[in-house]
């Protein structure tokens, strides 16, 4: 977890028992600028800390992941930077 820091892109795919509710990253802000998450089953909400890029992230792309429920206020202060 502690590279996380200093990663521009993450692709997560095809994880079907991951949560990532359950991960606690409480490190470094992240930086990333591409995140990709797709086929996540199990993912009810984005992680309180990918909010750590809303500064940085230009691409966000998200499908099939069903359950969902809603994407967070902060996205939309990526929209503005």
């Amino acid at each position: 977890m502690s590279y996380l820091a200093s990663l521009q892109t993450l692709w997560i795919f095809k994880c079907k028992q991951l949560d990532l509710g359950n991960v606690n990253y409480q490190g470094t802000p992240l930086r990333l600028q591409k995140l990709c998450i797709i086929n996540l089953p199990r993912m009810v909400a984005l992680p309180e800390w990918f909010q750590g890029a809303a500064n940085t992230l230009q691409v966000l792309i998200i499908g099939r992941c069903e359950n969902l429920e809603a994407l967070p206020e902060w996205l939309t202060s990526c929209a503005q930077h």
